[in-house]
């Protein structure tokens, strides 16, 4: 039995659905594998931090005079400032990498999506025979426009990140 139109789109809805539900996952696990690291950095920060704390609380206690008192505190700014750098380089390496992943992953998405509506307007095209403009035609038409329009974002949003990264180094 030859299938209908209709039936063919129903099962290409659908398999698309499960595809997109697939994707949608990979994307969340990838945010989740990314919060995780930013929220082990965190937690590693957050116990040197404190025990540096303590340390250089007991050196400038034990600090016998002003000048040895100013030096050892301008040593612990200093190491705090370059503590500091490094916690923004690895925030900002975490982040450029989570958003390089959702970037492809929405891009790959986005594609396949694309690629199955273009598929699907080309297959409607060859069988039919109606002069006038096909709704197939416009929808891929919409699409092709719409993917120029995500693949100029995604070019800005990469180039930003890297100005970012750039700038906190």
């Amino acid at each position: 039995m030859v299938k209908s139109n209709q039936e063919k789109m129903a099962e290409t809805v659908q398999s698309q659905l499960a595809a997109q539900q697939e994707r949608w996952v990979a994307i969340a696990n990838k945010a989740l594998e990314g919060a995780t690291k930013l929220l082990e950095l965190n937690w590693t920060v957050t116990k040197d931090v404190l025990d540096e704390t303590t340390a250089t609380a007991q050196q400038l206690l034990s600090a016998k005079n002003p000048q040895e008192f100013f030096a050892l505190d301008s040593a612990s700014v200093r190491a705090n400032f370059s503590r500091m750098l490094s916690y923004a380089g690895a925030v900002t390496n975490i982040t450029s990498n989570m958003q390089a992943e959702l970037a492809k992953a929405a891009q790959t998405q986005f594609g396949d999506a694309f690629n199955n509506i273009a598929s699907a307007a080309e297959e409607s095209d060859c069988k039919s025979q109606v002069q006038s403009p096909n709704p197939f035609e416009l929808m891929k038409v919409a699409m092709e426009n719409a993917k120029g329009g995500y693949e100029q974002w995604v070019t800005t949003t990469k180039r930003v990140a890297q100005a970012m990264e750039g700038n906190m180094k």
